[in-house]
């Protein structure tokens, strides 16, 4: 009996297969649920306890004189953002540095900080980032640049060591989906700054970045709890060559 059961072809073999699917596609229903549900509250924690504002950027303009943006605010922090095959900033990015040019035009930031991915010497986004600003007229003196920024946590905490308390007057400037996860960065670091975003009829039309940034969020929260400061030396251990 025992050898029929275990014979293939037979009924019973089929049904203990059949048994062992069903247990496995149920397991595998229950780790989907567990991990949607994981990254859920992670993106709840995420956004739900940010103290900073985000602004739209029109808002921010029409509102200068106020006291949400006063004259302490000096340094635009520009997050960088993928560059295109012509070493052109995408239009997101393009979306970003077009804040920064707004606000320098207007007399609400002094300087602005570009911050990105500048490991490689072939994919540089800071200097495709200074190049489209100084293309805006912005003077290069007013321009500052920051390599180390291979992610959003890298790239504040790299700026908190070079401006210090004086992170909490800078301005971050990026999509208002990103700037959540930026604020959240930003405040477990100790600081408090301002968050302006693009016109919100532009970010509308940008349907990967909010997805992404779901997964973004649960990377961040693990960033600030558990993150060393490991990859921001990746520059200084001769990395930059990479293809």
């Amino acid at each position: 009996m025992k050898d029929d059961i275990k014979k293939p072809g037979s009924t019973a073999y089929y049904m203990i297969i059949g048994s062992v699917f069903i247990m496995l596609f149920r397991l595998l229903i229950v780790l989907i649920i567990m991990f949607s549900a994981g990254v859920a509250l992670i993106n709840i924690i995420v956004t739900s306890g940010i103290k900073g504002n985000i602004l739209d950027v029109n808002y921010a303009i029409s509102q200068g004189k106020s006291e949400l943006i006063s004259k302490k605010n000096h340094t635009a922090i520009v997050f960088g953002a993928s560059v295109l095959k012509n070493q052109e900033p995408s239009p997101m990015y393009k979306d970003r540095l077009d804040v920064a040019v707004t606000l320098y035009n207007a007399g609400l930031i002094k300087d602005i900080l570009v911050t990105g991915d500048g490991t490689c010497s072939s994919y540089n986004e800071t200097t495709v980032g200074k190049k489209y600003l100084v293309n805006k007229k912005v003077p290069v003196s007013v321009i500052k640049l920051d390599e180390n920024g291979i992610d959003t946590y890298n790239s504040l905490y790299s700026a908190s060591k070079k401006y210090g308390d004086n992170l909490s007057s800078s301005i971050l400037v990026s999509q208002a989906f990103h700037l959540k996860r930026a604020l959240y960065i930003a405040e477990s670091l100790g600081y408090s700054p301002l968050a302006i975003s693009p016109d919100q009829e532009k970010e509308s039309q940008l349907w990967w970045g909010p997805f992404r940034e779901v997964f973004a969020r649960v990377k961040a929260y693990f960033d600030v709890h558990s993150r060393s400061f490991a990859k921001i030396s990746l520059k200084l251990q001769g990395l930059n060559d990479c293809k």
